[in-house]
């Protein structure tokens, strides 16, 4: 797109190359750490959950899901 623009405007296609790959390099310095640390936050709360479940053991009489009704007692 940028090549075009600059076309119509008289710019050498090889400085709206160079523009638009400056445009993308300056996207992808702040982009890529931002979704690596989002990767990590969700990562970490992901093991904790799994952790947590491994460790708690399951009671069938607790609800855990409000969507769910409680099971009544053994009779």
């Amino acid at each position: 797109g940028l090549t075009v623009i600059g076309g119509i405007l008289g710019v050498p296609p090889e400085q709206c190359l160079a523009l638009s790959l400056v445009k993308r390099f300056r996207e992808l310095t702040l982009g890529v750490p931002a979704l690596i640390v989002w990767q990590t936050v969700e990562g970490k709360r992901l093991l904790g959950k799994r952790r947590n479940a491994k460790e708690e053991p399951e009671d069938p009489n607790h609800a855990s899901d409000s969507l769910h009704a409680p099971k009544p007692p053994n009779q």
